[in-house]
């Protein structure tokens, strides 16, 4: 009985503490908003308005023709895999995977759809601008502020609510990352309120530092790292009037640290957001992918279950009595 007793409460006892069931890939696509990759397809597209000033364009870039496109200065935007006929190994994962000591991150794999025409051939009639016109696929989160002299930009924050089946109890949370090397904030949101889990060092407009560009070889954030595994030999860049693939290097980045989350709340979904608390100052944040640490929780125990724990304790008690 004494024996019987004993496994009944330690059953109960084990029910009753949780556990980590591992990192997993996060589901942010309710935020994307910007279409931060280039195909070869979208680049022939582009050649096609030509010449472009009929379209009344300046170029037949990518971005010029689609809009969005660039993650960085110099309009440069990831490579993906086989896109390079040189180095067809070279660039991100065309599955979108990559692994960092942290855990497994999931990119997008969207592309702009194919257009009506197919690719390759103009589907605005002259002498519209084609720019927003063109389907496009958003696949990374972009949190921006213009230049400009006023504050409170529509597009400085932007939040990406998890699917219902991925929403729930988390231990931390790490990132896939690019900017501008700004000020910018990112903010767990829980079932019952949001709270800010990480801010970027420095002071805005005089030592600010935020999320490295794809092109920087180093980070002078002390907050991020590169993941040398996603390290790309070529961008996606601006050759002449067109774009084109380029012969630098692009660089991933992550969080040096996780950041930690509440486990006892519920977590919904997250917020990127850059500093627009001044004027005269643009600012750019990405979020590529994110992955959080899944916490499992104890299933509650039903009343006859409760009724044995009793019935084992007052056991015990008798027992030793």
């Amino acid at each position: 009985m004494k024996r019987m007793a004993l496994v009944v409460v330690m059953m109960f006892v084990g029910l009753a503490m949780t556990a980590s069931a591992g990192v997993i890939p996060l589901d942010i696509s309710s935020g994307y908003n910007y279409d931060g990759y280039i195909s070869i397809a979208e680049q022939k597209e582009g050649l096609s308005y030509d010449p472009c000033a009929d379209w009344g364009l300046g170029s037949r870039q990518v971005s010029a023709v689609f809009g969005h496109h660039s993650l960085s200065s110099g309009a440069r935007s990831y490579i993906w895999q086989g896109q390079d006929g040189s180095h067809p190994s070279d660039g991100l994962p065309t599955d979108g995977k990559i692994t960092t000591s942290y855990g497994l991150f999931q990119l997008s794999t969207a592309l702009d759809a194919e257009p009506g025409g197919g690719w390759g051939n103009p589907e605005i009639p002259k002498p519209t601008t084609p720019t927003g016109l063109l389907a496009r696929s958003p696949n990374v989160i972009r949190a921006y502020r213009p230049h400009s002299g006023s504050t409170g930009a529509p597009t400085a924050s932007v939040t990406a609510l998890l699917p219902p089946a991925q929403q729930g109890n988390y231990t931390d949370i790490n990132f896939l990352v690019a900017g501008d090397n700004k000020k910018c904030m990112i903010y767990a949101i829980y079932a019952d309120g949001e709270v800010e889990i990480y801010q970027s060092p420095g002071t805005p407009k005089v030592d600010e530092l935020g999320f490295p560009t794809i092109l920087n070889s180093s980070s002078s954030n002390p907050d991020i790292l590169e993941v040398a595994s996603a390290l790309t030999d070529h961008t996606w860049g601006v050759s002449g009037n067109y774009s084109g693939i380029r012969g630098d290097d692009g660089h991933v980045w992550t969080l040096a640290n996780p950041l930690p989350l509440d486990d006892t709340r519920v977590l919904t979904g997250i917020r990127l957001a850059i500093y627009d608390g001044d004027t005269w100052k643009s600012r750019q944040a990405f979020i590529l992918a994110a992955s959080a640490d899944e916490l499992i929780l104890p299933p509650v125990p039903e009343p006859a279950g409760l009724g044995l724990v009793g019935l084992a304790l007052l056991a015990l008690k008798r027992r030793r009595s």
